[in-house]
């Protein structure tokens, strides 16, 4: 079982609220004052033709806006996908090619090594590596 405290009891006499004035809507009115008429109101302010054209028009225009925008992106992913297909078109189209003219260059170099034609098919340009030689290193 808990033991209970006793309350605390301070006596605190300088934290009591000091004795304020007596605000002035408690007071009495003095009774035989005039007071000022009041302005006479305003008349209601026009707002500017600016103001209310952006207030009629501006979902329509940014409705507008944002359907072009997304037209735009539509058709800018199309062109886009459309161009990537010609170039891999091309890049295949250039692959066929070379594979043609590679099988007609071995062709011609077997018919002429049947012949007796001793000759290079690359044009002799090529570099002979050394045998017993071999480079050091990660990827050689």
């Amino acid at each position: 079982m808990t033991p209970t405290r006793p309350p605390l009891r301070l006596h605190l006499p300088h934290l009591l609220p000091l004795p304020t004035r007596t605000p002035a809507s408690l007071l009495p009115r003095r009774t035989y004052t005039t007071t000022p008429p009041p302005p006479p109101p305003s008349p209601p302010k026009q707002p500017s033709r600016v103001a209310s054209f952006y207030r009629t028009f501006s979902y329509p225009i940014l409705k507008a806006f944002l359907g072009a925008l997304f037209t735009y992106q539509i058709t800018y992913y199309a062109w886009l996908k459309l161009e990537y297909a010609e170039e891999k078109r091309n890049v295949l189209d250039r692959i066929d090619d070379l594979k043609g003219e590679l099988v007609d260059v071995v062709v011609e170099g077997r018919r002429k090594s049947r012949e007796g034609e001793v000759g290079v098919v690359g044009g002799g340009d090529e570099v002979k590596m050394e045998e017993g030689r071999r480079k050091k290193g990660w990827f050689w």
